[in-house]
């Protein structure tokens, strides 16, 4: 079995589990994007772009675990996600056969600490991980998902794929009128700015720029309606 076959068998393993997401921006759209933006930079920084992309489909399998909790709890000592994207990350890693262990546990640990704000340590796979996962949240379809999950707007993933410019306009008439929402995707937005300075690899600054860049412009949109 080839790579690129053993990349399919995982992409049919965890499909159905994303699918089982009630909240779409976390769900199986994210994350084969995130897989493809993991190709892209690990091509470009001549990384690994097979464990890469393993990393990418495994890395949010705890989401399921975490909604099924509630809403997110970020209290010290939780497991969130991607504490709880290890174990069943593990379980599919075992069905790849030809897998180093020394590979498995740079997977495991790529998934593992992906959600900080910084990766801890110098794994080419966390890395990129880190960065193709913030990629997903900036730029055009990133305010989307942003205005979904951080402010609970009614913007659909579907909507948000087919026609962005038109939802684009959609949330800021809609964060006009609902100030406690527009905050939220305020603070939000926020956050994911300052994303681009903490990118972790050369290529990903290059790739992501106009995203960034767009990012910035649609915040201060967002931020003129409080004016």
């Amino acid at each position: 079995m080839t790579k690129k076959e053993k990349l399919v068998r995982v992409r049919k393993l965890v499909e159905p589990i994303y699918r089982k997401l009630k909240i779409w921006p976390h769900g199986w759209s994210h994350v084969k994007n995130v897989a493809k933006f993991t190709k892209l930079i690990a091509e470009r920084e001549g990384e690994n772009t097979y464990l890469c992309q393993l990393a990418a489909y495994l890395h949010d399998l705890g989401r399921l675990q975490e909604e099924a909790r509630g809403p997110v709890d970020r209290t010290p000592g939780v497991q969130g996600h991607a504490e709880l994207s290890t174990e069943p990350a593990k379980e599919i890693l075992d069905k790849v056969k030809g897998l180093q262990e020394k590979d498995k546990k740079a997977i495991i640990e790529a998934i593992h600490y992906h959600s900080l704000k910084e990766f801890p340590t110098r794994n080419p796979i966390g890395l990129i991980l880190q960065d193709a996962d913030k990629w997903d949240g900036i730029g055009r379809f990133g305010a989307a998902r942003l205005a979904a999950f951080n402010a609970e707007m009614p913007i659909t993933g579907s909507e948000a794929r087919s026609d962005p410019d038109k939802v684009l306009e959609k949330i800021l008439k809609f964060a006009s009128n609902n100030k406690n929402q527009r905050d939220k995707l305020i603070t939000a937005m926020r956050f994911v700015v300052e994303w681009y300075d903490l990118l972790n690899t050369k290529s990903a600054k290059e790739l992501l720029k106009k995203d960034w860049e767009f990012s910035k412009k649609y915040l201060q949109k967002l931020e003129e309606l409080n004016r």
